[in-house]
């Protein structure tokens, strides 16, 4: 599904982690990671990772780059 003009789809993957107070939160799938965004449960610069990835990353850099 694409997301709307000028919004990108957060990370797509079934198993995404996120750092949420302090403490790793997960996993979530990307439309309920979509959803917490638009709910205002998390930010941007909400940190997550998922399998393969090296450490953690800002949400907005997944957005930025359109990573699905």
């Amino acid at each position: 599904t694409a997301a709307p003009t000028g919004q990108q789809a957060p990370p797509a993957a079934g198993s995404i982690l996120l750092l949420i107070d302090k403490a790793e939160q997960g996993p979530f799938t990307s439309g309920q990671v979509e959803a917490m965004l638009d709910a205002g449960e998390i930010t941007p610069e909400t940190l997550f990772r998922r399998a393969g990835m090296a450490g953690w990353q800002p949400l907005q850099t997944a957005i930025a780059s359109g990573a699905q």
